[in-house]
């Protein structure tokens, strides 16, 4: 199994809650850089990603334990909200976010 070292991707934020003036850390990874590191799911079956993504878990270095672990976000570029996405992952209360902009072309907007 190869060891895939994440320490290098990603960039760290400091996030100042505004009503209690605490400062939290947040990694924002995104979603392209990660794909080029590990590579993507190829198969036709999702039923199969799950275990994909545990056999890739076993290969990062104290990166998580989990998918629970990490907040992903994704959104059609026109529509991406950085701030947003940092709040989904605060919600969630996890300190890694994976980000993906979709093309606005890839998905089908019913009006």
């Amino acid at each position: 199994m190869e060891k895939f070292n994440l320490d290098n991707i990603g960039t760290h934020y400091t996030i100042l809650d505004k009503d209690t003036k605490n400062t939290s850390s947040i990694r924002v990874i995104d979603a392209a850089e990660l794909y080029a590191l590990i590579g993507e799911y190829t198969g036709n079956d999702y039923s199969y990603a799950v275990y994909h993504t545990t056999e890739l878990l076993k290969g990062f270095r104290g990166f998580v334990r989990s998918p629970h672990h990490i907040s992903w976000y994704s959104a059609i570029e026109s529509e991406f909200n950085l701030t947003h996405a940092i709040g989904q992952a605060r919600l969630e209360k996890n300190n890694i976010l994976i980000v993906e902009k979709l093309p606005d072309d890839s998905v089908d907007k019913l009006t």
